[in-house]
């Protein structure tokens, strides 16, 4: 069923697997080819006299790769959106939600002394309360309607790279890199980077570095920005 394939650029973006989607072309040759082979099983148990010949997704000798790649690259582009909110671990996420991960807890109230030492020792009180305002915006899933970006600045040992850790432990799954001197530069696929999920870090960004901030603008906005990747057709992503 084409409902449960995704295609952006010409090519398969993300697959349903019954219960998240999944991005990764190899695991679905893998689903594919698990479901073929289990068929034969049935069929062989049914049929013990027959022979069946098993052409598999993995086997470049089969063409059925290939015969994939065509199938995607005739399929429309989809404008859906991926990872527009986080599904926390309590929750079944729906087909209909386009989550690609879960994260593996589900806030409650409770202690939170051992951060708020980590942090208080780190930063003042009203640079805290930032990066507190910055956590709570993603974790209530508020970030589209909100044109901010959060950049952390200061000499070696002063606290940036463990607040890092703890947004990537926090979001886990939902947190991809990202190269700000590349997305600003002149390549022809600088946005080619640009991936659909709530968080994007530069671990080492140098504001220096950034010639033209069209790209980091249109993605702090959420306007449309175009994501151009090498062998594939460009398409459209908000942020």
């Amino acid at each position: 069923d084409s409902k449960d394939l995704v295609c952006k650029g010409g090519a398969m973006y993300a697959f349903w697997d019954g219960d998240k989607w999944d991005t990764s072309l190899m695991n679905l040759v893998k689903r594919i080819d698990s479901d073929i082979f289990e068929l034969k099983k049935k069929m062989v148990e049914k049929n013990p006299d027959r022979t069946y010949e098993v052409k598999t997704m993995r086997s470049n000798k089969s063409g059925m790769r290939s015969d994939f790649e065509k199938y995607t690259g005739l399929m429309p582009q989809s404008d859906i959106q991926f990872n527009t909110k986080i599904i926390f671990s309590d929750r079944k996420p729906k087909r209909t939600d386009y989550a690609t991960s879960i994260l593996p807890y589900t806030p409650k109230k409770g202690s939170v002394e051992n951060f708020e030492t980590l942090i208080g020792r780190l930063y003042s009180e009203s640079e805290r309360l930032k990066i507190l305002w910055f956590m709570g915006a993603l974790l209530t899933n508020s970030m589209p309607k909100i044109q901010k970006f959060m950049f952390l600045y200061g000499g070696k040992g002063t606290g940036k790279g463990t607040v890092l850790k703890i947004f990537k432990k926090v979001f886990e799954g939902y947190h991809k890199p990202i190269d700000l001197k590349e997305l600003s530069g002149n390549g022809a696929f600088a946005t080619g980077q640009v991936q659909e999920v709530p968080l994007l870090i530069d671990d080492d960004c140098n504001l220096s570095d950034i010639q033209n901030d069209i790209n980091l603008l249109k993605l702090t906005a959420h306007e449309p920005l175009m994501v151009n990747k090498k062998y594939q057709t460009p398409y459209e992503v908000i942020f």
